[in-house]
């Protein structure tokens, strides 16, 4: 019988996914977070998930907002993705650091970005250490096109 894998089994990491920022608001409250594990789920209605942890501080943004923005990074975009992933909205406004747009009812997306996508929140599955948040997609609008910035752990390392 094989191991169980770990987190960071080589197989898993084989599993493609774009690097993308979530964005969420609720009233003038607004967050954002880098997620690589999202999905369409759907073609009719169009649906997408995102997997996010509860720990994070954009968790309960998404969970109460009703909305949500997802704004797919491009290739050359790591610093963004690293802003994001990397630095607490409980000590930062991430989106005071970059420029941005907000969409639907003022959730932030990505000014600068391949793709941007406004979601209305319609599931919420525990799913592990993460919760699968189901959005439906209400916006789709190419910015400044592909490829996107694919998932690569080196991206993220620390540095020094």
């Amino acid at each position: 019988m094989a191991p169980t894998p770990s987190p960071h089994d080589p197989a898993l990491q084989l599993l493609n996914s774009p690097v993308v920022i979530i964005g969420a608001a609720d009233g003038p409250r607004r967050g954002g977070l880098t997620a690589a594990w999202v999905c369409r789920v759907s073609a009719a209605p169009p649906l997408l998930v995102v997997s996010v942890s509860p720990l994070r501080h954009t968790h309960g943004l998404l969970r109460d907002g009703g909305e949500f923005t997802v704004s797919v990074l491009r290739e050359g975009q790591v610093e963004v993705a690293r802003l994001f992933g990397l630095q607490s909205g409980r000590d930062l406004d991430k989106w005071e650091c970059t420029p941005a747009v907000r969409l639907g009812t003022g959730v932030p997306a990505l000014q600068d970005c391949a793709a941007r996508l406004l979601c209305r929140l319609v599931g919420r599955h525990p799913a592990g250490d993460h919760e699968l948040l189901v959005g439906e997609v209400l916006v789709s609008e190419v910015v400044g096109g592909g490829p996107a910035l694919p998932m690569r752990g080196t991206d993220y390392a620390p540095r020094g």
